[in-house]
Parts: C-alpha cells; sequence; structure tokens
C-alpha cells in the first residue's frame, strides 16, 4: 500500500513538473500574425518628355498593359527626322571623301615622274660634266695649228732661199690649211665653252626637278593628312549621325516598366518641358505589403523570410499569397514604438490592388 502510494505520489509531482514547460512549448509555437498591413507599389513612374515639344501622338489609354520600351507617346518630330537625314547626307558624303584618295593617288603618280625626270637629269648632268671637262679636241687643234703653222713657216723660207724650191701654189695650200687649222682650234674652243655651259644648264635642270621633288613630296604628305582629315570628318559626321538619331528617339516617351497605364496628364497637342510628366505608369504583377512589427517579434523575422499573407479583397473576399521579407528597419519610430518592416509577393492575376488591407503569419 505504502509502495503504490510512493509510486502515485512521484507521478503527481512529475505531472506538476511538466505541465508548466509543456504550456511554455506551446506558447512558443505560436505563430506571430501582423495586421493592419497594407498592399502598396513596387514601382510607380511618371514618365517624362525627354525633350521640348509638342505632343503629337497619344499612344495609349488609361488601363492600358505596356511592357518595357513600348511607345507610350510621341512628340512632334518631323525637325528631328530632317537633322537624322541631313547627317545621314553628310556622313555618306564624308564616307566618299575618306574612301576616294583622290588627291593622294595624283600626288604620288607626280611624285614618281618627277623623280623619274631628276634621275634623267642627273645622268644628262653627268654627260655635259665630262665633255665640259674634256679638252682633247682644243688640244688637238690646237697641235694641227701648229703642225699647219711650221710647216707654212718652213716653206715660206725655203722659197724665200730658193724661189723654185716651193711653188706658190704650194705656199698657198699651207697657207690655207693653216688659217683652217686656226678656225678649227677656235671652234673647239667654242664648243668646248658650250659644253661647259650645257653642264651648267643640266645642273640647274637637275636642281630644278630635285626641288619638285620635295615639292611633290610635301604634297603628297599633304594629301595623306588631308585623306586622314576627311577620315576623321567621316568619324565626326557618324558621331553627328547618332546624336541626331538619339535626338529623334528621345521625341518617343517609352515605358520604362512593365505595368498598367492608369493616368495621362498631358492631352494630344499639349506643349510639353523636358522633365514633365506625360503618362503615370504603374506595375502590378509584384506588389509590396507593408507594416510593423514589435521590437518583441523583431527575432522572428529576417530578410529572406517566406511569409504567408491573407488579403482581403472585399468583406467577403480573401485570397492568400506567399511572400518573402524584404527589408526590416533597423529604427523604432518614435510615437508608436514600433519597427517597419516589407514583404514583397507576386501578383501574376492582378487580383491584388494595392491600398488593400492584409495580414501577415509566421509559423515556427
Amino acid at each position: 500500500m505504502k509502495n503504490s502510494m510512493s509510486k502515485l505520489g512521484f507521478i503527481s509531482r512529475t505531472l506538476l513538473f511538466c505541465v508548466p514547460w509543456t504550456a511554455l512549448s506551446l506558447i512558443a509555437a505560436e505563430p506571430i500574425v501582423v495586421n493592419e498591413m497594407q498592399v502598396v507599389l513596387i514601382d510607380s513612374v511618371d514618365v517624362p518628355a525627354s525633350q521640348d515639344g509638342a505632343i503629337a501622338v497619344l499612344s495609349v489609354d488609361e488601363g492600358k498593359s505596356v511592357s518595357v520600351g513600348d511607345e507610350l507617346a510621341r512628340l512632334d518630330d518631323r525637325k528631328t527626322k530632317i537633322e537624322q537625314d541631313l547627317a545621314q547626307t553628310r556622313l555618306e558624303i564624308a564616307n566618299e571623301n575618306a574612301q576616294s584618295g583622290l588627291s593622294a593617288e595624283l600626288a604620288e603618280k607626280k611624285l614618281a615622274q618627277e623623280l623619274q625626270l631628276a634621275k634623267e637629269h642627273e645622268f644628262k648632268k653627268q654627260i655635259a660634266d665630262r665633255k665640259a671637262k674634256n679638252d682633247v679636241r682644243v688640244q688637238a687643234s690646237k697641235k694641227a695649228e701648229l703642225v699647219a703653222e711650221n710647216e707654212l713657216k718652213r716653206a715660206t723660207e725655203a722659197r724665200r732661199q730658193f724661189v723654185d724650191s716651193v711653188s706658190q701654189s704650194e705656199i698657198d695650200n699651207l697657207r690655207l690649211s693653216y688659217e683652217r687649222t686656226v678656225l678649227e682650234t677656235k671652234q673647239a674652243e667654242f664648243e668646248h665653252v658650250v659644253d661647259g655651259l650645257q653642264a651648267e644648264a643640266e645642273a640647274e635642270a637637275a636642281n630644278s626637278h630635285q626641288l619638285g621633288v620635295d615639292r611633290y613630296a610635301l604634297e603628297l604628305a599633304q594629301a595623306k593628312v588631308e585623306q586622314q582629315i576627311q577620315k576623321l570628318q567621316a568619324k565626326l559626321q557618324m558621331h553627328q549621325l547618332k546624336l541626331a538619331e538619339l535626338a529623334s528617339s528621345m521625341q518617343v516617351i517609352q515605358s520604362p516598366i512593365d505595368g498598367v497605364v492608369v493616368e495621362r496628364y498631358r492631352n494630344l497637342g499639349d506643349w510639353v518641358k523636358a522633365g514633365e510628366p506625360v503618362i503615370r505608369v504603374i506595375r502590378l504583377d509584384r506588389l509590396r505589403a507593408e507594416g510593423f512589427i514589435t521590437a518583441d517579434q523583431l527575432d522572428r523575422f529576417a530578410v529572406g523570410q517566406e511569409v504567408q499573407l491573407t488579403i482581403e479583397r472585399s468583406e467577403k473576399s480573401r485570397v492568400r499569397r506567399k511572400g518573402v521579407v524584404k527589408f526590416i528597419s533597423r529604427e523604432l519610430e518614435p510615437v508608436s514604438g514600433e519597427i517597419r518592416f516589407w514583404v514583397e509577393f507576386d501578383n501574376a492575376s492582378l487580383d491584388v490592388l494595392p491600398g488593400m488591407r492584409l495580414s501577415l503569419s509566421v509559423s515556427e
């Protein structure tokens, strides 16, 4: 009997000891629920005009779904189109000038021709120099003149001593021969002087052609520089064309996000300035739920954590979504002492709208 009572007391004490811990375990396992959260937009863009201009086309109406890059509106682009065409034409002209290279080719031909003439006159100069230095004909003529003079003197002296030793006709012939050799000497000397002058002329001609070579070499260098400048001009015109194309593309107002058009701030024909909003686009396929938690709940939340959302579409309609914690503030709100955080979730069916209320639950 005593043993039975002892066992019963032990069991009772054990149960009394265990009950508080079981209760605590159940309390710890209870899910955290955060109410009074609100659905807000992640992306909302007042799409501005990139340049001043009049609205020529409004491409979308309110409620229209758009993707990144879709045209929302277009400004009057007639002027920019003309400027683009002008830039294209200038680029084509610049490319033709840069690719032709006719000036450089012509300068190369002239330089080659002048080099050939310079070589030719250098040879002529060398020949003329040799002729000018060659006085063999002059010396030979002088020798012949001396011989003829000597023969004439001997014949004259012989006739003076013996009249019949040399006839008068022989004397006349010898005198004629002597006079001819004198003339030949003068002719040889004259030709020798002419050869000297010809050598000087050929030297001047050679110098002139060398100057021509230098000039055409400079012209060729200048032509190559001009050709390089033309290539740079073509490159400049290419950049001008890109600027014109950019200016033309900036007349188109495009959507920067995937979303829905919810408001048009301007009407057809309105004048807008660069930076002024024209159309509002919001993203609905991914939304954000914002709310507050207490400092005691902070340890139960972490960025990247998956949570369950219950969204109140109406009093009788609720939808559930899975979301991921994306941000937890490190500051307490000064009035409430709570901590701001938000969760992002997909809304592919577009049945959840900004402004709806929701609650969040976390269970571990």
